[in-house]
């Protein structure tokens, strides 16, 4: 008797997220994420039709809730591009429709966070965050290249089987005219991201949604093409709509 024996197929895993517009709740757009290696990072940005509008790369190399990074939307024909001197300083440059280009230079901080590096600052400060503990720290907002000062906080969760975190501005004043962001945490990993976007429109506001994080795992011979991503994404994604109902992702 022979067998036949094939090797394994080896996988990448992926997040795919689905973001709701917060009034109306329809797909705003979609967010699939890359992790090629533990320093490298990578987003691409789709419209609810599948046509990619954005596009951004970072690298965590300097620290993991300060990555540099860059971010192109083609939405507006923005560029925001945020790297690290050699200084220890920050490099901000913000450019729209190849016009308006604004580069300025940034002092670090010892408690700074950037982009999608406020992810990884709740998990290395899990314990204090669930024994209460109100955190303070500089947020970089490149589009205006300084810094804002916010505060993170343990929030209370409507799923049992979930953790959930405020964060808001640290000024009261500021507090009462921003909306806080929510963030919810299922198994250690981030399940739902709501309030103010890192996108925008193409009026150039920044979308209101909560997106919702799906885990994926896909073929490596397929996730270098973004096509096949999709496509992956689309047959095998599935969420709970305002309704509460399953709906599987093939609007796009």
């Amino acid at each position: 008797m022979m067998f036949a024996f094939t090797e394994p197929v080896q996988a990448e895993k992926l997040i795919h997220g689905t973001a709701f517009d917060l009034e109306s709740n329809k797909v705003a757009y979609i967010e699939i994420h890359r992790f090629p290696s533990d320093t490298r990072h990578k987003v691409i940005y789709a419209e609810p039709s599948g046509d990619v509008f954005a596009r951004k790369e970072l690298d965590y190399s300097s620290g993991k809730s300060t990555p540099g990074f860059t971010q192109t939307n083609m939405r507006l024909d923005e560029v925001i591009e945020v790297s690290h001197l050699s200084d220890g300083a920050l490099s901000v440059r913000y450019a729209i429709e190849g016009k308006s280009v604004k580069e300025k230079t940034l002092k670090n901080a010892d408690d700074l966070v950037i982009d999608a590096g406020f992810n990884n600052y709740v998990l290395e400060h899990w314990d204090k965050l669930l024994e209460g503990s109100s955190l303070e720290f500089d947020y970089l907002l490149p589009t205006r290249q300084q810094r804002f000062r916010l505060k993170a906080e343990r929030d209370d969760c409507k799923d049992e089987a979930a953790t959930c975190f405020t964060i808001r501005p640290a000024n009261g004043f500021f507090a009462l005219l921003m909306k806080p962001l929510k963030l919810k945490y299922v198994d250690g990993s981030l399940a739902q991201f709501s309030g103010r976007s890192n996108i925008a429109q193409e009026s150039g506001e920044y979308h209101q949604v909560r997106i919702e994080y799906v885990p994926l795992e896909i073929a490596m011979e397929c996730a270098d093409s973004e096509a096949c991503v999709l496509t992956h994404a689309r047959d095998s994604v599935s969420f709970q709509d305002g309704g509460g109902k399953s709906t599987v992702l093939a609007r796009y």
